[in-house]
């Protein structure tokens, strides 16, 4: 078999195969053979008739049927001859197929390969491990914070101005010279106007920057207009450092009537599970070390992508940076229909959020291939145990047993995106050992967001 190799573009190549005539001829009697057995022609009993007679009458589609399964197979053969590492499918492309004495094959096939790169140095990164104990006073912020969830609200019945610690039942509209917010920003539309909005008097805290400032000292009934400047920070770019005009009306004012805090209030708010104050800090406790470390390890898993990302320099192949852009990009739309962002809303951002997507989408897949190479070389690769946990840990997200789970991941041919992920962190611990840092036994390895990229079940 003749294979020529050339440039297409960067980590793409065009193959250009050309199957021995003799091949071609064992093909195409193989196939003739196939469609013999099978053959209902009048005047003969099935699969008896006459083997001139079946390739005259099936011509075209033993020739068609010929054609697509050698071609695979030669596909196949040359990329294994030739040691290519293919990530993507082929294309095949320029298939001639010349029956009769000089019967010949041949065709050509676009496919994109893993780019060539030198390791960089992966077991000497500087990585800030951070701390993972909880302190007293984080304990007792976290407790006030609960005692707060449980919180009473009182109507303010005696005549008195909005003061700050207050909770302001407001109505409110927002324009821009005019022009409503939402005509601006149109995912905005709870900053451009609600009827119905509760305000925290509290600074630094509103949704709205600067409004529960604007509004003290309002009296229930007030109708008042401020002007509202969102910073140039602002996480709305379409906002940022825009002035808007806030109409607003002070309907309530309501009072917060915080909870004693006591063993009742722990057996209220664990829902009778622990019956006791000090049981509830000390579960408490458990769940922030673990939040931390969660934390701890996503912010150490960041610094050896950086790092790892700014030491390769390679060209991608389009077709998997093009498609893990579009994963990106379904991942927002999704997630912002969810919050009730109109799906028309969301098309017309679309080619918008495909192009600020681009860096996130190469990161992601170069990563991916360094990581992969680590993997190989150091011979790091998930076992049936390490498969089984992430099942456990990711079960219950879909209400199943874990059993039930990998055999539905089974039935949908799904294991391989649990695979994967399952695989790329543990990558990531080893690179953590390598670099003096031990993961904690109880760190999940898998994180929400590494949860949410292993292949769904449904």
């Amino acid at each position: 078999m003749i294979v020529t190799i050339e440039d297409v573009a960067a980590c793409r190549k065009r193959l250009k195969i050309e199957v021995p005539a003799d091949r071609v001829t064992a093909a195409l009697d193989k196939t003739t053979d196939e469609f013999q057995r099978q053959a209902r022609i009048p005047g003969f009993r099935p699969g008896n008739a006459p083997r001139n007679i079946v390739r005259k009458r099936f011509a075209k589609d033993i020739e068609s049927e010929m054609q697509r399964t050698l071609v695979q197979e030669a596909y196949k053969e040359a990329v294994r001859e030739q040691k290519l590492k293919v990530v993507s499918d082929p294309v095949i492309e320029e298939v001639k197929f010349q029956s009769g004495d000089n019967v010949s094959l041949s065709f050509s096939s676009v496919v994109d390969l893993a780019p060539e790169f030198a390791l960089p140095d992966y077991k000497n990164i500087a990585l800030d491990k951070q701390d993972d104990t909880v302190s007293d006073e984080e304990l007792e912020k976290a407790v006030e914070q609960m005692r707060e969830s449980r919180a009473d609200f009182q109507d303010v019945v005696e005549p008195r101005p909005l003061a700050m610690g207050d909770f302001a039942i407001i109505g409110f509209t927002a324009t821009h010279f005019g022009q409503p917010l939402h005509d601006i920003e149109p995912s905005a539309r709870h900053l451009s106007e609600n009827p119905n909005h509760w305000l925290l008097m509290k600074e630094g805290q509103a949704t709205i920057p600067g409004l529960a400032e604007a509004i003290v000292g309002m009296n229930i009934g007030d109708k008042w207009s401020k002007l509202i400047t969102f910073p140039d920070d602002y996480a709305r770019k379409t906002l940022a450092g825009k002035e808007f005009q806030y109409n607003v009306e002070l309907k309530q004012i309501k009072t917060r009537v915080l909870p004693e805090l006591n063993d009742e209030l722990a057996k209220t708010i664990s829902e009778g599970q622990l019956n006791t104050l000090d049981e509830l800090k000390a579960r408490l406790r458990t769940n922030m070390v673990q939040q931390k470390r969660t934390a701890n390890r996503r912010k150490l898993r960041d610094q050896l992508y950086n790092a790892l990302l700014s030491q390769v320099q390679c060209d991608l192949p389009e077709s998997l940076v093009e498609q893990e852009r579009e994963d990106i990009v379904s991942n927002i739309m999704q997630q912002n229909q969810q919050r009730g962002m109109p799906a028309s809303l969301l098309e017309q951002k679309k080619a918008e959020l495909m192009e600020s997507a681009g860096k996130n989408a190469a990161d992601s897949v170069k990563i991916n291939f360094i990581l992969g190479r680590i993997a190989d070389q150091e011979k790091v690769e998930p076992d049936r145990s390490d498969l089984i946990n992430a099942a456990i840990a990711m079960a219950p997200q879909y209400g199943m047993e874990p059993a039930k789970f990998l055999e539905q991941l089974q039935k949908n041919n799904a294991i391989g995106g649990l695979y994967r992920v399952v695989a790329r962190e543990k990558t990531v611990d080893f690179l953590l050992r390598a670099n003096g840092v031990v993961p904690e036994p109880d760190a999940p390895v898998l994180s929400e967001e590494t949860l949410a990229e292993a292949a769904p079940v449904a």
